[in-house]
């Protein structure tokens, strides 16, 4: 017998039990999310997260949390690598999406992480990090 799955939630990254009661659900195909939206204007940066989801969700399966604090970092997998999704990496957002990597990398003690954008690439490298900007 098949199983079809619709979608998937992950949890907000906590030790605790508690601590992971927030949630962010992702569909398995982009046309649901299309078709299920109500937004007047294009949603690139939501379709690109949940693109993303999918691609991590092949390859890692349940290690996928997502980290909220002052900041919020997309998407955490095993704790030891760190994926930001932005559209378009601009001069207005450009400081908090960097920001938002290097505290989920100071938090996890590790040194390199990944922004996914629509085109842009790019190495940045901040003391002994590094954050490479990779298009999908």
């Amino acid at each position: 017998m098949n199983t079809i799955y619709f979608g998937k939630s992950i949890s907000k990254f906590g030790y605790s039990l508690n601590k992971q009661t927030l949630k962010k659900f992702f569909l398995f195909d982009n046309g649901y999310l299309n078709a299920l939206s109500f937004q007047f204007s294009d949603n690139y940066g939501k379709l690109l997260e949940n693109m993303v989801f999918i691609e991590l969700y092949k390859r890692y399966q349940d290690n996928i949390d997502f980290l909220k604090n002052w900041s919020e970092t997309d998407f955490i997998v095993h704790k030891k690598e760190v994926y930001q999704i932005c559209y378009d990496l601009t001069d207005e957002n450009y400081d908090r999406e960097i920001n938002w990597c290097l505290d989920a990398m100071k938090k996890f003690k590790i040194n390199k992480s990944y922004i996914i954008t629509n085109e842009q690439e790019e190495i940045i490298k901040i003391e002994k990090n590094q954050i490479k900007l990779t298009k999908c």
